[in-house]
C-alpha cells in the first residue's frame, strides 16, 4: 500500500514538471517583462532595445514659444500678472475678514469667487469695498472674483 502511494505522488510530480517545461518551451517567445511601468504618467512604455537610440529632435524657436508643459504654456508671467496672483492667494489665505461695512467670506471653489455681504444698504457700498481692497493691498485682485450681497 505504502509503495502504490509514493508511485501515484511520483506520477504526479512528474505529470507537474512536465506541464511547467510545456509551458515554459511553447511561451518562450514572449519577454516576462514586455513593458516596464513608467511611473511619472502611470502608463506603460516600452523599453528601449539595447540598439536602439532614443528618438530626439530640437524643437524650433516657434515650437519652443508654444510648447506645453503639464498643462502650463512655458511663459514667464508679467510683473502685474505676479502681483495679481500674489494678492490672490493673500486674501484668499486672509478671509474671512470682517470691517464695519462688509464681511469677505472664504473663497468658494464651487463659484469661483468671494462671497461679499454688506452690512449696511449703502448705494456705494461696492466703491467703499473697492477702495478698502486698494488700501489693503488688495488692488489688483480681478473683480470678477468677488460676489456681492445686500
Amino acid at each position: 500500500m505504502n509503495k502504490n502511494k509514493y508511485k501515484g505522488l511520483k506520477i504526479a510530480f512528474i505529470v507537474a514538471l512536465i506541464g511547467v517545461v510545456l509551458v515554459f518551451v511553447f511561451d518562450s517567445d514572449k519577454k516576462v517583462l514586455d513593458y516596464v511601468p513608467n511611473y511619472t504618467t502611470n502608463r506603460y512604455t516600452k523599453p528601449l532595445e539595447e540598439t536602439e537610440e532614443p528618438k530626439q529632435r530640437v524643437l524650433t524657436e516657434e515650437e519652443k514659444a508654444t510648447a506645453i508643459t503639464a498643462g502650463a504654456l512655458l511663459s514667464q508671467k508679467s510683473e502685474s500678472e505676479m502681483q495679481r496672483d500674489e494678492q490672490f492667494a493673500k486674501l484668499r489665505h486672509s478671509t474671512p475678514i470682517e470691517t464695519d461695512d462688509f464681511t469677505i467670506s472664504k473663497f468658494s471653489f464651487k463659484t469661483m469667487k468671494f462671497n461679499i455681504l454688506f452690512k449696511t444698504g449703502n448705494t456705494d457700498n461696492k466703491k467703499i469695498f473697492i477702495e478698502w481692497l486698494k488700501a489693503n493691498g488688495y488692488g489688483d485682485v480681478d473683480t470678477n472674483y468677488f460676489q456681492y450681497t445686500n
